[in-house]
C-alpha cells in the first residue's frame, strides 16, 4: 500500500477507533466508506453498511441509498414509498482489496456474489440471509 493510502486509512481508523481490527478488515470499512460517501453526503455509521465476514460472497460493503436517504430498515423503504410516491434506488456494492494487481478469482467471486444479490432467489446463504433481512427486517 503506497503511504499516502497507509496515512489515509490510518486516519480513518483514528477518527472511528477501530485500532482493535486487523489492517485488511479496516480498509474494507475504509473503502466502503469512500465509496458510499462519494454518493450519500450525510453522516452515516459504517457498521451500516459493512457485510464483509469472511463469508461474504466477495462483498464487503452494502450501501442502499432510497431517495436519497441510506436504508438500514425495511420500514423505511415502506415510509418513503409511501411518502413520495416513488422510489429512486441505488445500491453500492464494494470489495476492496490492499493489493496492486487484480485477481480474477476474487473478481469473479465478487460478480458471482452480486449477481446472487440481485436473484429474485439468492442461491447463497449469506445473500439470502442479508436479503430477507433487508426485506423483512429479521433473520430468516
Amino acid at each position: 500500500m503506497d503511504r499516502i493510502t497507509k496515512n489515509l486509512l490510518n486516519e480513518f481508523i483514528d477518527q472511528y477507533e477501530l485500532e482493535n481490527l486487523p489492517e485488511d478488515k479496516a480498509f474494507e470499512l475504509f473503502a466502503g466508506y469512500l465509496v458510499t460517501s462519494r454518493h450519500y453526503s450525510e453522516l452515516f455509521s459504517i457498521d451500516d453498511i459493512s457485510v464483509g465476514a469472511g463469508a461474504d460472497c466477495g462483498i464487503d460493503c452494502i450501501a442502499v441509498i432510497v431517495n436519497g436517504n441510506l436504508v438500514t430498515e425495511p420500514e423505511e423503504i415502506e415510509d418513503l414509498a409511501t411518502n413520495n410516491s416513488y422510489l429512486d434506488v441505488s445500491f453500492i456494492l464494494v470489495q476492496a482489496e490492499r493489493t496492486s494487481g487484480f485477481d480474477m478469482a476474487k473478481i469473479g467471486k465478487f460478480a458471482f456474489g452480486v449477481s446472487d444479490f440481485f436473484s429474485e432467489d439468492p442461491q447463497l446463504p449469506q445473500m439470502r440471509e442479508f436479503v430477507y433481512t433487508l426485506a423483512y427486517g429479521e433473520k430468516c
